[in-house]
């Protein structure tokens, strides 16, 4: 609905839409909802309902978001090594980037509202149906604008392997996988990334 507003506030009409792990699924919902708003989606490594480790859900049902609204003791040096975690090869980036990165997320966890919705977003990605009238995989085949997956082959958040189910799905779709690359290939492989995203959307 943000995006229709925004267009009809600004005159403006079409959007394209590009998104990278969670932002790649609110993209992407977007475009189920309000296909005549998206004019193009780049999604690169978007968050996919679970297909598999299904078996945890009622245990998981059980922990109530408000839980996230108890103080988590954030070290710096391990939000750091998780955010590396997330490369390919951690030292193509300099070690000024973690650092200021990391200092963003402890400053922004140590907020109460904002551990809230962290943790909401997240048991959410975890819980909510992979298939059935309301499931990922049984509505995505219905995202009508067009669109462009880019993967990481080491990925170890969303693994590479959602690019095939993503076919299923969506045969029309453009897939890539880039090869030597984790979560975030806007980092890690920005060259390649921005001449597919040019390229794509100069025939969109």
């Amino acid at each position: 609905a943000w995006v229709e507003l925004f267009q009809r506030v600004t005159g403006s009409r079409g959007a394209v839409l590009v998104g990278n792990s969670l932002g790649g699924r609110i993209s992407m919902e977007c475009g189920l909802a309000h296909p005549g708003s998206v004019r193009a989606m780049v999604l690169l490594t978007p968050s996919p309902a679970f297909r598999r480790l299904r078996q945890y859900v009622p245990m998981v049902r059980l922990i109530p978001p408000d839980l996230a609204r108890l103080p988590i003791p954030l070290s710096h040096r391990l939000v750091v090594e998780g955010i590396r975690g997330m490369f390919s090869d951690p030292d193509r980036l300099p070690r000024a980037w973690y650092d200021s990165a990391a200092d963003e997320a402890v400053r922004v966890l140590a907020d109460r509202a904002h551990r809230v919705a962290f943790f909401s977003a997240a048991r959410q990605i975890y819980l909510e149906d992979a298939y059935g009238k309301n499931g990922f995989w049984h509505r995505l085949p219905g995202l009508l604008p067009p669109a462009l997956f880019i993967w990481g082959d080491r990925d170890r958040l969303v693994p590479s392997s959602f690019a095939r189910h993503v076919a299923d799905s969506l045969p029309s779709a453009g897939q890539v996988v880039l090869e030597d690359c984790g979560h975030v290939p806007q980092f890690e492989h920005p060259v390649e990334t921005m001449a597919m995203i040019r390229g794509f959307l100069e025939h969109h």
